[in-house]
């Protein structure tokens, strides 16, 4: 009989304890005359996304570190809403003028590109979860502070 169908039915702890030599003998229970399968090497991670800006070549957890520590990141009141608070947000001009700053940009325009790709790389994302391009004017979230937070 199958091994599964002994499980099943409950025959099988009667049937260890009458005649434990008749399983030993059994071929399917011996050590298989093989060695066991090599284990397989997982592949190596890959590296972490590398972002220049200006010049500056950084990985992803250090750019979003600076710009974390940089940024200046507050609740703001929504202009459109009722009243409404929009938490731990930063505006993109305030970005802008970070990039600026930090990166040596030559001009708002070189921000402007840096901030489209950041947001392109999920640094960060608007604080209405919309998927809208970058704007100045636009208020934005850091993918590190959107946890437990809704999105408006």
């Amino acid at each position: 009989e199958d091994f599964r169908a002994l499980y099943k039915s409950g025959k099988l702890p009667d049937l260890l304890a009458k005649e434990p030599g008749v399983l030993a003998g059994d071929p399917r229970l011996r050590k298989p005359g093989y060695e066991p399968k090599p284990e397989e090497q997982l592949p190596e991670a890959p590296a972490e996304p590398v972002i220049c800006i200006g010049g500056e070549c950084l990985q992803y957890p250090e750019l979003s570190q600076i710009l974390l520590e940089s940024v200046e990141v507050r609740d703001h009141a929504q202009m459109c809403g009722l009243g409404r608070k929009v938490k731990r947000v930063f505006n993109g001009g305030d970005l802008l003028s970070v990039l600026e700053r930090r990166f040596k940009l030559k001009s708002r325009q070189e921000a402007q590109q840096a901030a489209q790709q950041l947001q392109r790389s999920a640094i960060f994302s608007p604080a209405d979860g919309s998927n809208r391009t970058f704007s100045p004017k636009g208020f934005y979230r850091f993918q590190a502070h959107t946890v437990g937070l809704s999105t408006a």
